[in-house]
């Protein structure tokens, strides 16, 4: 990941007038884990990044600097079993193996297979790559919007 979306956070922070410790008291943290993510010391888990999400009502994919293209949107829940069908889905229309998948997210065969079945829920990170590499909407990987590709 780049510092980008930590860029973006803190933009968007500020064009709203809050401080940190306003807004990670809205979405359930301390402000210095806030600051960590502002600072790119921490990527910040897709939890609160749907959390931020629903504060600011926008799209992740703007929240993370992958698209100018700011959409409003309204109180985004995440389902873990449809995450996990659409990154199988994407994974197959790539033609991509289970091994060859996990080897380009640089993650393990058993975490992909755990994200394909919805055990866990997939990282950050792994979403981030998915939409740099592919050109594929993190929100589209969430299943929070049908628009597959970034603009």
């Amino acid at each position: 990941m780049t510092k980008v979306y930590s860029e973006k956070l803190r933009d968007i922070r500020t064009y709203f007038g809050y401080s940190q410790r306003e807004v990670a008291e809205a979405i359930g943290i301390k402000r210095s884990l806030y600051t960590e993510w502002e600072i790119y010391r921490v990527i910040i888990p897709l939890k609160h990044l749907i959390a931020l999400s629903n504060f600011y009502k926008t799209n992740i994919d703007y929240l993370l600097g992958l698209t100018k293209n700011q959409i409003t949107t309204n109180n985004n829940i995440i389902d873990i079993n449809k995450i996990s069908i659409r990154l199988k889905e994407i994974r197959m229309e790539l033609k991509l193996s289970i091994r060859d998948f996990s080897k380009e997210l640089n993650i393990s065969k058993s975490t992909l297979n755990r994200y394909e079945k919805g055990s866990i829920l997939v990282s950050t990170s792994v979403c981030y790559f998915i939409a740099i590499k592919y050109n594929i909407s993190v929100d589209y990987i969430l299943c929070l919007t049908q628009k597959k590709y970034l603009t």
